[in-house]
């Protein structure tokens, strides 16, 4: 009460600073529930060694790769074109190689 805030401002002030302890601690509950599936889970682990694959991308793949029932996917091609991954194109006098596995995101 030192400073010359009117209550209400105060009032405010005090319900952001929940709001934000209350996001805090749902944003780190979720964060301990991501890594106990990445503990349980060794392919998600492998996936999260890929450069640029952090948690959240891994449970995806594992997700859309591994645990799928409908086998959405003919072939391994198919599942890499999905996730963005395609053979590097080089073009030259109309004709057209196809080369390693890039991803051209």
């Amino acid at each position: 009460g030192e400073n010359e805030f009117p209550m209400e401002f105060r009032n405010a002030i005090h319900r952001a600073w929940t709001q934000h302890l209350e996001i805090s601690d749902t944003i780190r509950l979720y964060d301990e529930c991501l890594n106990k599936v990445i503990n349980n889970t060794p392919d998600c682990q492998k996936l999260m060694s890929l450069k640029g694959v952090g948690i959240i991308n891994a449970i995806n793949l594992y997700n859309m790769l591994a645990c799928s029932n409908d086998c959405v996917f003919n072939n391994a091609r198919d599942a890499a074109a999905c996730i963005g991954l395609t053979p590097i194109q080089h073009s030259s006098g109309g004709k057209t190689k196809l080369g390693s596995i890039g991803n051209n995101r």
